[in-house]
């Protein structure tokens, strides 16, 4: 009886010690927390299966329940206390109230930014001026026009503001183009994209020769509205063709039915240089063929031109003044935020050109021209159009050569065009925009 007994007493010994064991090596999940006011964590005790006793030091800031669930009251500091048998174990909780990240911004027209609150569960924006600057619920701001406005957000009981600055958009440089002034006409085309997505295009005489992104030509005849051509550029095995920059040169040979072929690409390599093919066009009896006779690069380009986090793949945007033989080429410098030019001499016909910083005839930056599609040339001017990308819409920028500054432009949604455009190039001294619709392809044509 006495050994039964004396059993017994070590069992419950042993019981005892591995329960106070345990509860020695019980802890909390999160030993300080930091929220927002008007919302719930729940606590837990790790390594411990005893029942836990809760308490708040200030049911005011914040309560705790029988299973220890956090819910936050108002602003201020709290401990949560978890007691299991003589242990306590403490969360030290921190309320605060609802606060704007930014109290004050200035943003350009168009521009869009994420308003943010920090410690806010639900948030309901408004807008003093919708017409200077509109947020949607979700606090996406957008510059409309230049001025200042209020940003209201009010959280629970908070009410926070942001005073907001809209200026003119930067690229918003010379003169307006009145809508009033530009003639729009739509030209319905039977015009079939071959493979690949539907790129950039040029014209020469009444024919459109649009290029897809896997170097396939076709050729528009305005004059016949028909197809005329169809034809494959070469390919380089060192390049990946983009071809949103279509433009012609000058003739390869003055018996040549058209004159150069410059279509812009992808390097390979994952590197910043601007790459251009130049193909000679000549007639054959199965058509129309293409030659590859130069591949242009500008070498001296570096990774300052492109955003550290960004795709540094250059777009290599080209055009040719063939009344001066020039070679205009421009990039984005998201460095600082411009759009910088360069101007050579149109390289001989038959060189492999590396350009380098010798070869310079001048450099240029211009305001930021973001997302540039296509441009052409025409009468010392360069004719861009740009896509709408960074909340900026789809516009036509005119510079001139002479002051390598813009002298117009013009937002295409003010000409019932909200669209982005694909190409430019100019027929009959009118411009025309060739757009992507639904699959389908259409052209504007703009006189002025």
């Amino acid at each position: 009886m006495k050994r039964l007994l004396g059993f017994v007493l070590v069992v419950c010994l042993l019981a005892t010690s591995v329960q106070e064991s345990n509860a020695r090596k019980a802890k909390l999940n999160k030993n300080k927390l930091t929220l927002g006011n008007n919302v719930g964590y729940r606590l837990r005790v790790k390594h411990s299966r005893k029942k836990v006793k809760w308490k708040t030091s200030n049911k005011k800031i914040a309560t705790v329940s029988k299973k220890g669930y956090v819910k936050t009251k108002k602003k201020g500091k709290v401990t949560i206390t978890a007691k299991i048998g003589r242990k306590s174990l403490k969360c030290k909780v921190t309320v605060k109230a609802p606060s704007l990240k930014e109290k004050q911004i200035t943003i350009n027209r168009y521009e869009k930014h994420l308003l943010i609150v920090n410690y806010a569960k639900k948030v309901k924006w408004t807008s003093v001026n919708n017409d200077i600057a509109t947020i949607s619920q979700k606090g996406e701001l957008r510059g409309i026009r230049q001025g200042d406005t209020i940003i209201t957000a009010k959280a629970d009981k908070y009410t926070l503001t942001c005073k907001v600055k809209v200026d003119n958009d930067p690229s918003e440089q010379g003169s307006y183009i009145h809508p009033n002034t530009v003639k729009v006409r739509s030209i319905s085309t039977p015009l079939l994209h071959g493979k690949g997505y539907a790129q950039g295009g040029a014209i020469w005489g009444s024919e459109y020769f649009f290029v897809s992104s896997k170097a396939d030509v076709i050729v528009y005849d305005f004059n016949q509205n028909e197809v005329t051509k169809h034809f494959v550029l070469d390919q380089s095995e060192e390049h990946e063709m983009h071809c949103n920059s279509v433009c012609f040169g000058r003739k390869y040979d003055e018996n040549d039915p058209y004159p150069l072929l410059y279509v812009n690409a992808y390097n390979s390599k994952v590197s910043p240089e601007g790459t251009c093919f130049v193909y000679r066009l000549t007639e054959t009896e199965d058509g129309l063929t293409s030659t590859l006779v130069s591949t242009i690069k500008i070498g001296f380009t570096d990774q300052k031109l492109w955003k550290e986090e960004g795709n540094p793949l250059a777009y290599g945007n080209f055009v040719v003044n063939r009344d001066l033989g020039k070679l205009y080429v421009y990039n984005l410098n998201d460095k600082h935020h411009v759009t910088r030019f360069f101007v050579f001499d149109e390289p001989t016909k038959n060189d492999d050109v590396d350009l380098n910083k010798e070869d310079l005839l001048l450099v240029k930056d211009l305001p930021y021209f973001p997302y540039i599609q296509d441009n052409c040339y025409k009468d010392g001017k360069i004719y861009i159009v740009s896509g709408g990308l960074y909340g900026t819409p789809p516009m036509l920028r005119i510079i001139s050569i002479n002051s390598m500054k813009q002298e117009k432009y013009l937002y295409l949604k003010d000409i019932n065009l909200p669209y982005e455009p694909e190409s430019i190039d100019i027929y009959n001294n009118k411009l025309y925009l060739r757009f992507n619709i639904r699959d389908k392809i259409q052209f504007y044509e703009l006189s002025m």
